[in-house]
C-alpha cells in the first residue's frame, strides 16, 4: 500500500512540474509577440510627419517685392526676414531616433535645404521697415520633432547658413567683409537711454 502511495505522490508531483514548464514557455511565447522595433503605429506616425514637413515648405510665403515683406522682432531688435525652399516640398532629409519612453517613443531630425533673405537688425520698428537691403544666406534648415503622446510636436529649429552673399548692381556677389547684421547707430544703448525708450514706448 505504501508502494502504491508513494508512487502516485511521484506522478502528480511530475504532472505539476511538466504543466509549470508548459506555462513558463506560454508567458515566453506572449512576451515575443509584437517585439519587431517598429509597429504600424510609429510606420504611420513617420508617414505623418512627411506630410507636416510637405505642409511646412509649401505654407512658406515668399515675396517679390522688398516693401511687401513684414517686420519681425527678435528681441530686442527688428528686421526683415523670409525664407525660400528652393528644392520644392518632396526634397528633404528625416533622421529618426528611438527613444526609450512610451509617451515619447520617437525623435526625428529634418533637414531641407533653403534660402534665407533678411535685413540689418534695427531697435526700432520703423528703421526695420524702411530698410529694404537685403543679404542672401544659403545653407540648411535642421528642424527637431518629438513624438508625444501620438502627436508630433517641433521642439527646436536651427538654420546653418553655408554662404552669405549681397547685391552689388543687381547681380548677387559673396559678402567680402565680415557682415554686420546690427547697425552701429542701433547698439544698445546705456541704462539711461534704455529707460527714456521705455518712457516713449519705444521698447
Amino acid at each position: 500500500m505504501m508502494k502504491k502511495i508513494i508512487a502516485f505522490s511521484a506522478m502528480v508531483l511530475m504532472i505539476l512540474c511538466v504543466t509549470a514548464a508548459c506555462s513558463r514557455g506560454a508567458k515566453s511565447s506572449r512576451g515575443l509577440v509584437g517585439a519587431s522595433p517598429f509597429s504600424s503605429s510609429e510606420e504611420a506616425a513617420k508617414e505623418q510627419l512627411q506630410i507636416l514637413v510637405k505642409e511646412h515648405i509649401q505654407n512658406n510665403k515668399s515675396y517679390t517685392n522688398a516693401a511687401q515683406v513684414p517686420v519681425i522682432r527678435r528681441r530686442p531688435y527688428y528686421l526683415k526676414e523670409y525664407s525660400v525652399y528652393f528644392n520644392g516640398p518632396d526634397e528633404f532629409d528625416i533622421a529618426f531616433r528611438e527613444l526609450e519612453s512610451k509617451t515619447r517613443p520617437l525623435m526625428a531630425e529634418v533637414t531641407i535645404e533653403k534660402l534665407r533673405f533678411s535685413t540689418r537688425m534695427h531697435r526700432k520698428s520703423a528703421r526695420a521697415r524702411e530698410d529694404h537691403e537685403f543679404v542672401r544666406d544659403t545653407g540648411v534648415e535642421k528642424l527637431i520633432f518629438e513624438l508625444h503622446n501620438g502627436r508630433w510636436t517641433r521642439i527646436g529649429a536651427i538654420f546653418d547658413a553655408r554662404t552669405t552673399e549681397e547685391q552689388v548692381d543687381g547681380q548677387w556677389v559673396p559678402k567680402r567683409e565680415e557682415l554686420e547684421r546690427v547697425r552701429p547707430e542701433d547698439q544698445r544703448p546705456g541704462w539711461f537711454g534704455r529707460l527714456w525708450n521705455r518712457i516713449r514706448g519705444e521698447e
